[in-house]
């Protein structure tokens, strides 16, 4: 629930950065498919976003050059900081991303646009299935420095806050079962104020 709270406080900051970037192109594979970009896929390596757009060039605003390989990268600089459960949670949701995009890696065209929307869909489920959760708090300073402020308010932010806010659900349906239904959270949510306050790194 303190996951939840803290992630809708993110959402009522946004502003009127609500936009898709509905333009993208479609695009033809340039090539054939490479073994070793599958191999990449199916291990969750950096490398799959890039041999991803060498096949289908999205460009500077697609998601694998903007997003896909910019956390990918972000997440291993700050692999060491993180807890072990943080490190099991990298390693897991780091595969299921890539290994979800392999359905789109195979294919013969695709639409940058909607290519960007399927790989947003696809943090939530691998970010709660991997266990957020259970290793967002411990690590909160470290989501901070990995997660970049002017994606949160570019063109595509939607996409963003929209993910966000199903991973927060997704949490908070869980923590209610977890704890017994609403009243047993009720317990559980009374320093909700300062850990927003900690989350944004505000002081009283």
């Amino acid at each position: 629930m303190k996951f939840v709270l803290a992630i809708l406080a993110c959402l009522l900051g946004v502003s009127k950065a609500w936009l898709l970037g509905r333009d993208l192109p479609t695009v033809q594979a340039t090539g054939d498919v490479n073994p070793t970009c599958e191999s990449h896929g199916q291990t969750g390596m950096c490398e799959f976003y890039e041999c991803f757009e060498d096949r289908f060039p999205c460009g500077g605003r697609g998601y694998m050059q903007k997003y896909g390989l910019f956390y990918c990268h972000n997440f291993a600089s700050y692999y060491d900081l993180f807890t072990p459960q943080g490190k099991r949670w990298i390693n897991e949701t780091s595969q299921c991303l890539t290994q979800k995009l392999m359905t789109k890696y195979t294919q013969s065209s695709v639409n940058c646009h909607a290519l960007s929307h399927f790989a947003f869909d696809s943090w939530d489920e691998c970010y709660v299935e991997a266990g957020i959760c259970d290793i967002y708090w411990p690590n909160a300073e470290l989501f901070r420095q990995i997660y970049a402020v002017r994606h949160l308010f570019d063109t595509q932010a939607t996409k963003i806050w929209r993910t966000m806010f199903q991973i927060a659900i997704g949490c908070g349906n869980r923590r209610l079962e977890e704890e017994g239904g609403v009243s047993g959270v009720l317990d559980q949510i009374r320093d909700v104020g300062s850990r927003i306050t900690d989350f944004f790194g505000l002081k009283k």
